[in-house]
Order: C-alpha cells, then structure tokens, then sequence
C-alpha cells in the first residue's frame, strides 16, 4: 500500500497539469456522483480487521470530448465538497464555460452559476429519459410493451436517422441535440418513438373530452406525484412543487375566465381574501340588496378595506369566544358533562 501511495503522490502533479491542459479548452463539462467506487475504498480497522468505508461517492467532471478534467473522492453529495474544486477549475479555463450538465439541474443551477457566472445549466439525457419513464402509469398494457423490449430486436424496431425523428418536430429534437453523445442513438430514438405515441394518445384524450378545465398532458405528472408532494407540511416545503400547483390552478382558472388575486400573507390573508371576494361579488351583482344590507349591519362596508378586515376578523374571534362548542374543537374549553 505504502508503495501505492508514494507512486501516486508521484504521478499526482503530472496528472493534474495534464487535467489542467485539457480543461483550458473545454466549452461544457458534465458532472456526476458515482456510488460504484467508493465501496471499495477503505481502512483495515486495527482492532477487528473491519473493513471502514471512508467515502461515499466519486465526483468525476468530463468535458466535451469525454476526457476527465476534474475528480474528488467525497463523503456526499453535497456542493460545498467540490465547490473549490469547480472554482479551480473555472480559474483555469481559457474562456468561459458555455454549459453544465448535471443530473438534477433545478436543484443545483444555482450554484454551479455562482461558480461558473452566466453558465447554461442542462439535465443530462440519462436522468431525463428517466423522469419521463417514471411518470408511466404502472401496469398498464402500453407501458408493458415499453418496457419489455428485447435488446435483440432493439436494433430492426428502430428506423434511426440522426436529423429527425418521424412525427417530431424539429425544436424537440433540438432540445437533445445540445447535449452530444449522452446516450445511445439507438436507445434515444426508442424513447422519442414511444414518447410520441404517450403525446398521441393524450392529445386524442384532449380533443374528445368537452371540459376546458381537464388537460390530459396533466396525466403523466399527477401519476408520478405522491401523496408527500401533495399533502406537504411546511418542512417539506418545495418550491419547485409550489410552482408546479400554481401553474396549474392558474390555467384552470384561464379556462373560466378567472385570474388569481394575489392577497400579502400578512396574518391576515384569509379575512383580506374574503373581503376582496366580497367586494368583486357587489360590483358584479349591484342588485343584490340582501347581501349589501346584511354586509351594512356587520360593518363591512367601509371605504379602506383594512377597516374591514379588522371587523372582520373581530366579528370571527367573538363568534369563538362565545361558542362552547367551537371552543372545544379548538381546545380552548373542554366540553361540560
């Protein structure tokens, strides 16, 4: 082992320059953990023999040529064990870096561009090709073929043609062009293939169904969110997943007509919310005097709304402190027996 290291730490300097050569004119670099070496660096412990695993994962960043421009062995994957490793590579670099490739760009763009400044920051194929195949409904009969493919009739099911894909259009194919040789032609013009009978299908769906508020290219994603993502607490809080439902009730809301109006959450935002409502329902309906009269008499009919919503919400505490029952539903009073 001894003789190991020492050679190593020999050829170390000589490999690094060499890295170093190769990054000065690289344009993209693709970044991934690998699990599958690190088991098998470790430590005979002195009193057992036992062998201790000393890391987790290999971080490896190859550029466009497919040539090792940067490698850490790390105890996670967190961004701060190779941030100085990126940042001595960005110091290196002739001009600067054009795009990164990543497995989970949403979740670490921004770091990578805190390093490489206005860097282009893209999933990798593999990972996209998987996201796709997950949001597969489970057990269905298409879904079977899918998956059953044989890796012999792989090559006679495909009619590959390295510019264009039957039925695609040329901007899809644009979006994977980008990203060279990331994957197996052979495999990429299957998926491209069966992706575009996954949009027939639902855009057969679309065009029979009458109700302008359902979207059948909803489908895919609502099967591969789980109840997790659904019923968050406020810890497992995402923002991309708040994104994604807000995008989604506000083109269900386009399909009548309707927008969001947008209420501060300021403690007060259920009784603002309900004052506004209030207000639109009397300016789109100025005969309905029952409402007007029954909104005088609480008191909520005042120019400036924050009058209101303090009434409001004085109006709410008094109706629980008066009430026993809603007292005990709240566990402010136990109920009498």
């Amino acid at each position: 082992m001894e003789i190991f290291l020492a050679n190593f730490a020999h050829k170390q300097p000589h490999c690094d320059a060499e890295m170093e050569t190769i990054a000065r004119t690289s344009k993209v670099i693709t970044c991934d953990h690998t699990f599958k070496v690190s088991k098998y660096i470790c430590a005979s412990r002195g009193s057992d023999n036992k062998c201790m695993k000393q890391f987790e994962n290999l971080f490896i960043a190859l550029n466009e040529d497919h040539k090792v421009v940067g490698w850490r062995l790390t105890k996670s994957t967190s961004f701060e064990e190779i941030r100085d490793l990126l940042q001595l590579l960005n110091d290196c670099l002739d001009n600067p870096l054009q795009t990164v490739i990543v497995d989970d760009c949403c979740k670490v763009r921004n770091q990578y561009q805190s390093i490489f400044p206005g860097v282009v920051v893209k999933l990798d194929l593999f990972h996209a090709a998987q996201r796709v195949i997950k949001t597969f409904p489970k057990g269905s009969e298409w879904c079977k073929q899918i998956s059953t493919v044989q890796l012999d009739n792989v090559w006679t099911s495909c009619d590959i043609d390295t510019t264009t894909v039957e039925g695609l259009s040329a901007s899809t194919i644009l979006m994977l062009e980008n990203i060279d040789d990331m994957c197996n032609d052979t495999v990429t013009a299957l998926l491209l293939k069966n992706t575009k009978t996954v949009h027939d299908m639902l855009e057969e769906i679309n065009q029979q169904c009458n109700d302008r508020s359902f979207n059948a290219y909803d489908l895919p994603v609502k099967q591969s969110v789980g109840d997790d993502h659904v019923l968050a607490s406020d810890a497992q809080n995402d923002p991309s997943s708040e994104h994604d439902h807000a995008t989604l009730l506000q083109r269900n809301l386009s399909s009548f007509n309707l927008l969001i109006d947008p209420v501060e959450g300021d403690g007060d935002c259920t009784f603002r919310s309900i004052i506004k409502q209030l207000r639109h329902m009397l300016k789109c309906n100025d005969a309905n005097t029952k409402l007007t009269g029954h909104l005088d008499d609480l008191g909520l009919t005042r120019a400036n709304v924050d009058d209101d919503v303090f009434t409001l919400r004085q109006l709410f505490v008094d109706n629980i402190q008066s009430n026993e029952y809603y007292q005990m539903l709240l566990g402010i009073s136990k109920r009498r027996t």
